[in-house]
């Protein structure tokens, strides 16, 4: 019999056989989605990092991310009371805000140099470099940079440096008016306190204010929003002012940071304790220095201390009662005869503790590493120091200060001298210069201060070395210690100048030696006469 031609599969459902697979193939895919393949079983294995481990020893310990900003939006008003709190009244802060401006700023400042370049790019042009370092001179005199007209350049330098050490931020306004001054330029210190933290506002444009500071969409200030005075901050009328007027710095730890952090804030709760326990332990000391006791009276009395008393402390209480004062004063060097049965116990609280030393060295080591200080002048401790710990101690706290010498030039200094250079161009303060060779006189380098070294003999050995192997130059061991090369040289040549003059005029006031002697029985003029005869 011949076999069909129809195919079974397609014959014997009813419907579509195409649609039919299309369906069972949708299935199966359907069917991987849904159901994942497991993965292996693994053995339970102990976490990687003890850090992230949660238990009850880690219960306040939270792990949570939150911004920077965030943080400081809660915080921050809080934090820089308490700063300044401290600053007021502990010794320790006070210390270290009197080290951050002598160690940063120093007692001259910074030293400008301005090295004008001839046109062969090599030799100093002398007199253009003098009028440009005068002229600025005049300009960081008390009275002039200052809108206050109350301080210096230099004075203006270390309240910067205390207020961003004491708040953890700075903000200087350049005010550019003809009136306020030769220049037409000077600089106004504001308060941080009035760069209101709670302030905060989004636009439509993308545009945003967080803590006062108003950025654009990519995080750059463009405006800051500040209140009219300290006396009605969080009250007052706020006053916009463009990010071209202001400069606002602080030490950067996060990439879209908007305000800075007082730079104690990881010692203060420390401080804070530490000042409890000190004034608790002077109590206590005072008491024990005291020699406080108490009366106890003989077994089965009636507690009646009348006896104890002067006629003066015994009374009555506003119920008509008798009162006897228990308390007596003792006058040193006398002795009180106690009634039949009496005794006396003394009350010593044991202080000064013989542990009261070490628990505050350890408090101050803890201080010391957070704010960044050296613990032997920061708690006045030479105790035990030899020469190798205290040079280690000095020259790691020196990297410190030169790091912020280095952060304080490139956010204030540096773009103050262009600015500087315009306004002294346009009131005509440098009118002997020529306005087309800016860029000969825009070339100010700053030079912070340095510090003597612990044992100077041995580290001059050290750089007399350095020299003699061409491992350094004269004019980088002047720069490590301070000073200007450029004028390092121009005074040596004129003491040098000045001491060959010195020394010929000693010379001509020097008494002429007199002629030799002659021979017996005549002169000189006779013998040379003779001689000439012959």
């Amino acid at each position: 019999m011949a076999q069909p031609t129809h195919i079974a599969e397609r014959a014997a459902p009813s419907g579509s056989t195409v649609l039919a697979r299309w369906n069972a193939e949708r299935q199966q895919q359907r069917s991987a989605v849904q159901a994942p393949a497991r993965r292996p079983a693994t053995r339970m294995v102990r976490r990687s990092f003890d850090a992230a481990a949660v238990d009850n020893l880690t219960a306040s310990f939270s792990g949570e991310h939150v911004s920077l900003n965030e943080d400081l939006e809660r915080t921050l008003r809080r934090m820089r009371g308490r700063s300044r709190q401290l600053y007021k009244n502990n010794d320790y802060v006070k210390k270290f805000m009197r080290m951050v401006m002598n160690a940063v700023v120093g007692p001259n400042g910074f030293s400008i140099s301005v090295p004008c370049l001839r046109n062969d790019g090599a030799t100093i042009d002398e007199t253009d470099k003098a009028l440009c370092e005068k002229v600025f001179a005049k300009w960081a005199k008390r009275g002039v940079c200052d809108v206050t007209g109350r301080l210096s350049l230099i004075q203006l330098e270390r309240l910067l440096m205390l207020i961003v050490a004491r708040d953890g931020e700075a903000i200087v306004r350049r005010v550019r008016d003809r009136g306020i001054n030769a220049f037409g330029y000077a600089l106004q210190v504001i308060d941080p306190v009035l760069l209101d933290e709670s302030y905060r506002a989004d636009f439509p444009d993308g545009r945003r204010i967080r803590m006062g500071v108003e950025v654009n969409t990519w995080g750059k200030p463009i405006a800051y929003h500040f209140l009219q005075d300290v006396e009605s901050a969080w009250a007052g009328r706020r006053i916009r002012v463009p990010a071209e007027e202001v400069w606002h710095f602080f030490i950067q730890e996060e990439p879209t940071q908007l305000r800075g952090v007082p730079w104690i804030h990881t010692a203060m709760r420390r401080l804070n304790d530490l000042g409890g326990y000190e004034q608790a332990a002077v109590i206590a000391a005072r008491v024990g220095a005291s020699n406080m006791g108490f009366y106890i009276p003989p077994d089965g009395s009636n507690d009646d201390a009348s006896g104890l008393a002067d006629e003066a402390l015994q009374g009555q209480d506003a119920d008509g009662n008798d009162t006897v004062e228990l308390v007596r004063d003792a006058t040193p060097g006398t002795f009180e005869k106690l009634p039949p049965g009496y005794d006396f116990k003394k009350f010593d609280p044991d202080y000064p503790h013989q542990n009261f030393d070490a628990f505050v060295k350890a408090m101050l080591r803890g201080v010391a590493s957070g704010i960044g200080a050296d613990y032997n002048t920061l708690a006045n401790d030479l105790e035990g120091v030899n020469f190798s710990s205290i040079r280690s101690g000095k020259l790691e706290t020196q990297d410190e200060w030169l790091c912020i010498q280095g952060w304080f030039r490139e956010c204030f200094l540096e773009p103050l001298f262009p600015e500087w250079l315009d306004s002294a161009f346009v009131s005509g303060q440098l009118a002997p210069l020529p306005v087309s060779k800016y860029d000969k006189y825009n070339v100010a380098t700053w030079q912070g201060r340095r510090w003597p070294w612990v044992d100077p003999h041995k580290d001059m050995q050290a750089i007399e070395l350095e020299l003699k192997n061409t491992l350094t130059s004269p004019s980088d061991v002047m720069r490590e210690r301070g000073r200007d090369p450029e004028t390092v040289w121009r005074q040596l040549e004129k003491d040098l100048e000045r001491t060959k003059k010195i020394r010929k005029l000693l010379a001509e006031m020097q008494p002429k030696p007199a002629p030799p002697a002659s021979p017996a029985g005549g002169s000189a003029s006779d013998d040379k006469k003779e001689s000439v005869d012959e």
